[in-house]
């Protein structure tokens, strides 16, 4: 049980499995996923992808999936100047201030459990898109701070829509602008630099190099990683 009285998602899995007298290899077969995986998540080494995680819910009956995804509904979109556009299409996603970074943080040094777990008490972002688009499932904007070093392609203040990559797709992301969260930071930086596989090493690289380093990570550094799919706002300075 964690410190909010809660039982951590690993735990939950565990119990469940043994409630059900199966063993980890048939548990993993009846959600498509390896022994191994499932021994990982049980310890809470590993934490399921979002299609993964909706599965096990809704195989074994582990309690309802935490409100993450997008809701669609009609919305007015808001922009830097202050002027409001009314969406063909409008979504609200869970949204992350610069500001509240730490939450995340504190997040993930406790004992980590599912990557969507992270979004719970978010605000929501009013998402409009082009009509038959929408976001992929587990999305989320994040706000951009001066301290990403990512002028002049994201000023601090800009807000990006960014999707989350399952761990073991990390090795393979190609390069891009991507949103790293690890035990002790989270940042927004461009990929460049994927050796993950190789080397067991992920080089990310600022923008503006005058204001921001690059920076080496090792893969057990690592908690969650997001693909920034597109700018949401962009304020003009």
């Amino acid at each position: 049980m964690n410190e909010n009285g809660e039982v951590p998602f690993y735990e939950r899995v565990r119990a469940r499995r043994r409630e059900l007298g199966l063993t980890q290899e048939e548990f993993g077969q009846r959600i498509g996923i390896s022994k191994a995986a499932v021994s990982a998540i049980e310890k809470g080494k590993n934490a399921p992808g979002p299609e993964t995680y909706s599965r096990m819910v809704s195989e074994f009956n582990l309690g309802s999936i935490p409100s993450v995804g997008y809701i669609q509904e009609d919305v007015d979109v808001p922009f830097s100047n202050g002027l409001k556009l009314p969406a063909a299409r409008g979504y609200k996603v869970p949204y992350l201030e610069r500001i509240r970074r730490d939450e995340m943080i504190k997040k993930a040094s406790q004992v980590f459990t599912n990557q969507i777990d992270l979004y719970n008490g978010l605000s929501t972002y009013p998402l409009g898109l082009p009509k038959f688009s929408k976001p992929y499932d587990g999305s989320f904007v994040v706000e951009i701070g001066s301290d990403d070093a990512m002028q002049p392609l994201l000023g601090s203040g800009s807000k990006v829509l960014a999707w989350p990559v399952a761990k073991e797709e990390w090795g393979y992301q190609a390069p891009g602008v991507y949103v790293v969260l690890t035990k002790d930071r989270m940042m927004v930086k461009r990929l460049k630099d994927n050796s993950l596989n190789e080397k067991k090493k992920l080089t990310l690289h600022p923008e503006n190099t005058n204001s921001g380093s690059i920076l080496t990570l090792s893969e057990n550094e690592l908690v969650a990683i997001w693909k920034v799919e597109r700018i949401v706002d962009s304020p003009i300075s």
